[in-house]
């Protein structure tokens, strides 16, 4: 939420936090996330972030398209990739080497624009 990692744990029903989803050397604001699904072997989270607060633009208008890792294990966050600005969205949808989102927006208009399916290939590791 807002840029945090959190963890719930079901047993406990407590929470515990995993940290800010940027590096800790990147001072910038998330406002939103729309996507944070599980690796296909459970050992990373991949999101894309959608906006940033005021990332040198007017505010609301700063979609990055930029994908970053989390690895579970060792809580280290890592820039992968940087994709079409606009917004991401996903409900945790994978398979065993693919990762789905839905991509809609650009740079013209976050909001508005066709949507298209987004397939991120992640084989397995060795």
């Amino acid at each position: 939420t807002g840029g945090e990692l959190c963890e719930f744990d079901i047993a406990t029903e407590t929470f515990k936090d995993l940290g800010y989803e940027l590096p800790t050397t990147d001072r910038r604001v998330i406002d939103y996330t729309y996507t944070i699904t599980l690796s296909p072997d459970e050992t990373k989270l991949y999101y894309v972030i959608s906006i940033l607060q005021n990332p040198g633009g007017p505010e609301g208008q700063g979609g990055t398209g930029e994908l970053y890792t989390y690895d579970l294990a060792t809580s280290e966050v890592v820039f992968a990739q940087q994709f079409l600005p606009g917004i991401y969205t996903s409900q945790d949808l994978r398979d065993n080497q693919n990762i789905y989102f839905a991509h809609f927006g650009g740079y013209s208009n976050l909001w508005s624009g066709a949507v298209r399916l987004f397939i991120l290939h992640v084989p397995p590791q060795p």
